[in-house]
């Protein structure tokens, strides 16, 4: 945050003092010292009360100087923890959870929807919505779809059926939503699922 004029001359750690307790320096001078190149991956420091994280690479530019090429990847590490913690809930939740692209391929699911539906997961995950859905209710998903990639809704919610692996029919209560893109096109669709099928044979 400061013009080019203020930062020739000034000490790292003026700037930023609480490189002076990360061990950074130390590894500095071992690259200078040695020639030795250093590579530093997702490194954490605070910027003015702010956690960051930079990707760091350090090179030798002759007897008393080196370069330092800084990338912040604080988004990036962001959203893998995001990532992580999706997937976590997904692996940990009772409830059939699955994410499919825009053209219907599920490409993350969880153990309950392999095993209310009767597939191994990794069978599971060759396979798209349409693949899983009653024949007779497939018009209706796919106009249901069309709309969220074309911007007209967000959620859908309703009672369907499924074909299980051995063939027969698995009701359920389905609610749909997607994953947009920051420009607003749809990057995943998520369907989270309560099977039903004893309850409505129940109520018969």
């Amino acid at each position: 945050g400061l013009p080019r004029s203020e930062l020739l001359g000034r000490g790292l750690v003026e700037m930023l003092p609480i490189f002076a307790s990360t061990g950074l320096l130390e590894q500095y001078a071992a690259c200078l010292d040695g020639g030795d190149p250093l590579v530093l991956n997702d490194f954490a420091y605070l910027h003015y009360d702010q956690p960051r994280r930079l990707d760091i690479r350090v090179r030798s530019a002759g007897v008393e100087l080196i370069t330092v090429t800084w990338r912040d990847v604080t988004d990036r590490y962001e959203s893998a923890l995001r990532d992580e913690r999706f997937r976590r809930l997904m692996d940990y939740s009772a409830i059939p959870v699955a994410l499919a692209n825009t053209d219907g391929l599920l490409v993350s699911a969880n153990q309950a929807m392999a095993t209310m539906l009767g597939y191994e997961l990794a069978d599971l995950l060759t396979m798209s919505w349409q693949d899983l859905t009653a024949p007779e209710t497939l018009g209706e998903e796919n106009d249901v779809v069309a709309d969220m990639l074309e911007g007209r809704r967000d959620s859908y919610r309703a009672i369907k059926q499924y074909v299980h692996a051995d063939g027969h029919r698995v009701w359920a209560d389905l609610s749909l939503s997607c994953i947009r893109r920051p420009d607003g096109g749809v990057e995943n669709l998520i369907a989270q699922i309560v099977d039903i099928t004893e309850f409505r044979n129940s109520a018969r």
